[in-house]
């Protein structure tokens, strides 16, 4: 009997080498073969490693946005757990883990903050605003304090631009697509002096599409977008501790968005399933378009949203 165990002992002692040796190979080929990057946010006003900020963060850098083409916030929906955005009216409505607003007023504040280079974006409708030249996006999950200049119940999304770097570069995008759609974007920056004590950068985009649906009284495409903007970013660093950035930015988009669609589902409009009044429209003799993508109205939607901004850092 002592004989046996002794054997079953050389046995797990010999096993058990053999697997330490395996593991430490395995190891070894991974360390050198794949290495575990160091992603770096923002979310605390600080740069920090995102496995050391206490905090439900999402970092995406420009490479990702890029990647996965992120035009306005609305784009994060894929990229983002448990964030989701639409829009009413031109009023962006945003929510994180199942927390936002659903009012379309143009005034009324959100459960989310979104903030661009550490400035609230306090009105929902100016959240509507294109991307362009970002360098990263840092969505914040749960409830915020005042760090990012007013609390928020549900998170908060951190927007930083590019800044100008201590050599040129610059990059330009040109994207076409069905429904008549072009989009350009590019920008271009760098020192201006050679003791690189004056950075600057300049950067633009333009976005046109063609309608989605039609107006069937005016004959007119609605849901289409024209919009353009341009920001300029300048950087003084007259010494090594001392850095002063000045951002200038305005955007405008004047287009035929915001309509009201999904009407008939509110009233007895001849939709199975349907209850209630008829709604008003349709009492005042119009009629409900098959297509959701159109609607019946003698007057066509109009959606107008200049933004001009000005940001000392």
């Amino acid at each position: 009997m002592r004989k046996s165990a002794d054997r079953w002992f050389s046995c797990t002692l010999w096993g058990s080498s053999l697997l330490a040796a395996l593991l430490w190979t395995t190891v070894t080929h991974a360390d050198t073969d794949v290495r575990l990057q160091t992603i770096i946010v923002t979310a605390e006003k600080r740069p920090t490693d995102i496995e050391r900020t206490p905090a439900a963060v999402t970092a995406l850098h420009r490479t990702d946005l890029e990647r996965h083409q992120v035009r306005d916030l609305s784009d994060l929906r894929g990229l983002v757990s448990s964030f989701e955005m639409g829009e009413a009216q031109g009023i962006a409505q945003i929510a994180i883990r199942g927390i936002g607003s659903s009012t379309f007023l143009p005034g009324t504040g959100s459960a989310v903050a979104v903030n661009e280079n550490e400035v609230n974006i306090g009105r929902p409708i100016a959240q509507e605003t294109g991307l362009f030249d970002v360098q990263d996006i840092d969505v914040v999950r749960g409830p915020q304090g005042t760090l990012y200049g007013r609390n928020a119940a549900a998170g908060a999304v951190n927007i930083t631009t590019a800044r100008p770097t201590e050599e040129f570069s610059g990059y330009a995008n040109a994207t076409v697509g069905n429904y008549g759609e072009v989009r350009l974007e590019s920008a271009i920056g760098g020192p201006i002096d050679k003791s690189d004590t004056l950075l600057v950068r300049f950067a633009g985009f333009y976005e046109h599409h063609d309608g989605y649906g039609t107006n069937l009284v005016t004959h007119r495409g609605i849901d289409n977008k024209n919009a353009y903007g341009m920001r300029a970013t300048v950087v003084y660093k007259p010494t090594s501790n001392l850095k002063g950035t000045l951002i200038a930015e305005y955007s405008d988009e004047n287009d035929r968005q915001g309509a009201f669609h999904y009407f008939a589902a509110g009233g007895l409009s001849g939709l199975s399933g349907t209850l209630g009044a008829p709604p008003l429209f349709v009492i005042d003799g119009g009629y409900a378009p098959s297509s959701v993508r159109d609607v019946a109205n003698g007057i066509d939607p109009y959606f107008h949203l200049p933004v001009l901004a000005l940001t000392g850092i």
